[in-house]
């Protein structure tokens, strides 16, 4: 994503920059290795940091990928020990959107792409002063099964987070995330919506 957006970006004479964030040691720098290979480095800043509502420390569960023995792949903050049963885990740092962007002289954020098997929420939280004050279009992922090992009403939630929003997921269009329930059977329980601010509510 970073790389296809920084693309664009280049294609469009520069108007705009990407900030990525990766949590995963061999996953960041296989990123900045793309970067660099696509000579990127102008259109893209990447830091190896995970997004939360806290900063400080996570365990980051080594996920499928890694069990099959593969150095780079999906990861998730751990959130459920039956889950996340005997996968490996590593200690990563994490910060807040609001935080880390507090000392930049940012004017625009306008689009954020957030795919974080499940921690979605938590990076809301810590994003929640950027978001209402630029409204920027979100485009996440719900993946159910992280939601559900953690036992909460995680549509509700996001809909409480996201007030004045309108969500699409290339089929339907809803202002509640509760109307796509249907949807996640469908799609198996993993949904990506894009989620667009209402400007005249």
């Amino acid at each position: 994503w970073s790389i296809g957006l920084a693309q664009y970006i280049k294609r469009k004479k520069g108007m705009g920059k990407i900030i990525a964030f990766e949590p995963h040691p061999i996953n960041f720098k296989r990123l900045v290795e793309n970067i660099e290979l696509s000579g990127l480095q102008d259109y893209i800043s990447v830091h190896n940091l995970a997004l939360s509502d806290t900063e400080g420390s996570l365990q980051l569960v080594l996920r499928e990928d890694f069990e099959r023995g593969a150095t780079t792949g999906n990861a998730s903050v751990s959130s459920n020990p039956d889950l996340d049963r005997s996968f490996e885990t590593i200690t990563i740092k994490s910060t807040t959107l609001d935080k880390f962007l507090s000392p930049m002289q940012i004017d625009n954020v306008n689009f954020i792409k957030v795919d974080i098997e499940g921690h979605e929420d938590f990076f809301f939280r810590g994003a929640k002063k950027l978001i209402e004050k630029k409204a920027p279009i979100i485009l996440f992922e719900i993946n159910m099964v992280f939601y559900n090992a953690r036992g909460i009403k995680i549509l509700d939630i996001f809909n409480s987070m996201l007030k004045g929003y309108n969500f699409f997921d290339g089929v339907y269009r809803s202002k509640d995330l509760n109307d796509f329930k249907d949807r996640f059977r469908v799609t198996k329980d993993i949904t990506n919506i894009i989620a667009k601010a209402d400007l005249d509510k």
